[in-house]
C-alpha cells in the first residue's frame, strides 16, 4: 500500500484509490450498463488459514481489487484445481481452497463479460473494486470451505454515487 498526503493535507490511500478511480468510470460509463450484472457469482481459490479468519459470519468486507468470477460454481471449482496444480500446493501447505459465492445486488458493482472474454464458456462476471459485502456465513464441505457473502446494497448505492460524483466533478476522467 502506497500512501501520500496530497497538497491541502489529506492523506490519500493509492491501493484504494487508483482500482477506485477505474471502478468509478467502469461503473458510471453509460456504454458499458449493458454489461452491468446482478445475481450470484462463484470464485474458486486457495487462501492461508490466517487469511479464512477474517472472514466470519456477520462481518462485513470491501473488495480492493478486480475479481475475477464466473456465473457457474463448477467453474470456480476448477480454478481450485488449476492453482493446485500451478502453485504445486502441498498437502501440508497452510492455504486450504475456498469458493466464495457473492451475491450481486446494485447493478453497478459487477460486469458480466463473457461476450468478449476469450473464455466464453467461464461466464465470467467481473466484480469491480470497492464494494462492501456482509459475510453470511462459512461452512467447510468435504475439504473444502464455502463463504457466502452478500452485497450491501443501501452501500453499494452511496458507493456508485460517490463514483459518479468524483467522475462528474473531474476527480476521475470520463473515457473517450
Amino acid at each position: 500500500m502506497i500512501s501520500h498526503r496530497d497538497h491541502i493535507g489529506i492523506e490519500v490511500n493509492i491501493e484504494v484509490e487508483i482500482p477506485g478511480a477505474i471502478a468509478g468510470v467502469l461503473s458510471c460509463d453509460p456504454a458499458l450498463q449493458q454489461f452491468s450484472f446482478t445475481g450470484d457469482t462463484f470464485r474458486g481459490m486457495h487462501v492461508t488459514t490466517n487469511d479464512l479468519d477474517q472472514y466470519k459470519a456477520g462481518s462485513t468486507i470491501m473488495t480492493k481489487s478486480f475479481l475475477s468470477t464466473s456465473k457457474k460454481e463448477e467453474v470456480a471449482a476448477s480454478f481450485i484445481v488449476k492453482n493446485l496444480e500451478q502453485e504445486g500446493l502441498a498437502s501440508n501447505s497452510n492455504k486450504v481452497p475456498v469458493i466464495c459465492h457473492y451475491s450481486i445486488r446494485n447493478r453497478n458493482t459487477a460486469l458480466a463479460i463473457e461476450t468478449f472474454s476469450i473464455y466464453e464458456r467461464e461466464e465470467e462476471v467481473l466484480i469491480l473494486p470497492i464494494n462492501v459485502f456482509k459475510v453470511v456465513s462459512v461452512r467447510e464441505n468435504s475439504g473444502r470451505f464455502e463463504i457466502k457473502l452478500v452485497e450491501q446494497e443501501r452501500l453499494a448505492r452511496t458507493i456508485w454515487r460517490l463514483r459518479c460524483c468524483m467522475r462528474c466533478c473531474g476527480v476521475v476522467e470520463a473515457p473517450e
